[in-house]
Parts: structure tokens; C-alpha cells; sequence
């Protein structure tokens, strides 16, 4: 039923903001964006080109909020659709040496951030947000017994399983915390659509500039909606209701 609904929605007129070119901007966004508007280093003005372009990826998702499909029937805002991005399969080690696999997020309504443990500010409060989304959402029928919430480290040299298991147990102990090789990092943050860079200090210290938006896939492995940074749980909990209520629908 979902498939059959997808084949006469992308027949429908939609918003001219396409997921094509929502996402135009991980790829190439001197083109997307004019980059007079940032006057900074350019490490700083790398950095703050990821974060506008994620935000503008945040901008075209809400454009497209508003797509009728039926008489009765609205896309709700925030919501990827009719043509959400099919997640590829990625191969992680979570913080107990387990395989995690596209396998992982069949069937799950899984919520995904990319991030490292010496993150200093950003990393420790989404997960704090996502921590206390995943507990108020218990009481949500659907999400109690598909939801899962999954940190995916891009700092693999320093965040060691053990290092994640530790860190992971700060926030919740449902948090799946994973990490991979750079080469297999390069390959999952690309099925997300998410960036992520090392920055040498001239010490030779190092840390990792990194996509900070939260991805939410359907049981389908389908990237149903990102939300931009800053976070809150209300938010996180309003777009999960929206989806899982819309997906729902498309099922009968």
C-alpha cells in the first residue's frame, strides 16, 4: 500500500524545492550559496557553510510541508515526501564490539546523530535532548516498541568501543553508540546526507567539525525528516508523532 501511494504521489505536482536540490548544498555549496555572506577563517567559513546548509536542507523539508495527496489528506511539515531518501547499507561497531548494519533500522523508527565524544557543547546536548525524547517517548505506543536512538561517532581513533560505552551510559541506557573506519564513515555519513572533517590545531591537537541535525528513518530505512540545530525533546517528540501518524496512514 505504502509503495502504491509513493508510485501516484511523486505523479503529483510537488513543491519546486526537490530533495535533489535540497541537498545540493552537501555537495556543492559555493554553488548553492553566495560566499560573500561569510567573512570568516576559512576553516570557520568551511565549518559554518556545513551548519547553513544543513539549515537550508531544514528549510526545503518545511517548503515542501504542505503537499496535498488527496481530498482529505496534507504531507504535515517537517516531513520528507513523496520522495524520501533511501538509506544504503553501512557496516558500524557499536560500544559492545556488535556489528550494526543497515539490518539494524529495518523495521525501527530509529533517530540518528553524527558526533564525537570530545565534542565539547553541541554532541553532549543532542544527546541529552535525544535522551529525554526517547524516555517521554515510551509512552507512545508505536515508538515503545520500534523506537531507537542511535549516536554514530566520526572520531573512530579516539572513540574506542570502551570509550563509547562509557559515554553512551551518561545519556540513556538505550543509546546504541557506533563508531567505524574512516572509509566506512565516509560511507554511512553519505547515505545521511551529513558531513564531517578533522581540523588540525597548531599543536597538533585535533578535533572533528561535524553535521549537528537529527535524522529521523522510518521502519522502511527511509529518511522521513531531518531537524536543524538548535534541539529540544518537544520538537523531537512533535516530529516523531507526525511521521509515525503519516506512515501509519499510508499503511492502510
Amino acid at each position: 500500500m505504502i509503495l502504491q501511494q509513493k508510485n501516484k504521489l511523486r505523479d503529483t505536482k510537488t513543491s519546486e524545492v526537490t530533495l535533489e536540490k535540497q541537498i545540493c548544498a552537501f555537495y556543492d555549496p559555493t554553488n548553492c550559496y553566495n560566499s560573500q555572506m561569510l567573512k570568516f577563517s576559512s576553516r570557520t567559513t568551511v565549518f559554518l557553510s556545513i551548519i547553513i546548509c544543513i539549515s537550508a536542507f531544514g528549510v526545503g523539508v518545511m517548503l515542501s510541508g504542505a503537499i496535498k495527496f488527496n481530498k482529505k489528506d496534507i504531507v504535515p511539515s517537517g516531513i520528507l515526501w513523496p520522495n524520501p531518501h533511501k538509506i544504503e547499507n553501512f557496516d558500524l561497531t557499536d560500544q559492545f564490539n556488535k556489528i550494526v548494519t543497515l539490518n539494524n533500522l529495518k523495521g525501527k523508527w530509529s533517530i540518528v546523530f553524527f558526533g564525537f565524544i570530545n565534542c565539547p557543547d553541541i554532541c553532549p546536548s543532542t544527546l541529552q535532548t535525544m535522551a529525554r525524547a526517547h524516555k517521554e517517548l515510551q509512552k507512545n505506543s508505536v515508538y515503545s516498541r520500534l523506537g531507537q536512538i542511535i549516536f554514530v561517532s566520526v572520531d573512530p581513533e579516539r572513540d574506542t568501543p570502551d570509550q563509547l560505552r562509557k559515554y553512551a551510559s551518561h545519556f540513556s541506557p538505550d543509546l546504541i553508540a557506533a563508531t567505524a573506519d574512516i572509509e566506512n564513515l565516509k560511507k554511512i555519513t553519505k547515505t545521511f546526507k551529513s558531513l564531517f572533517m578533522k581540523n588540525y590545531d597548531s599543536d597538533g591537537s585535533y578535533s572533528v567539525d561535524h553535521s549537528s541535525g537529527i535524522f529521523l528513518i522510518s521502519p522502511e530505512r527511509e529518511m522521513l525528516s531531518v531537524l536543524t540545530y538548535p534541539h529540544n525533546y518537544s520538537a523531537i517528540i512533535e516530529r516523531f508523532e507526525k511521521a509515525s501518524e503519516f506512515y501509519n496512514e499510508l499503511s492502510q
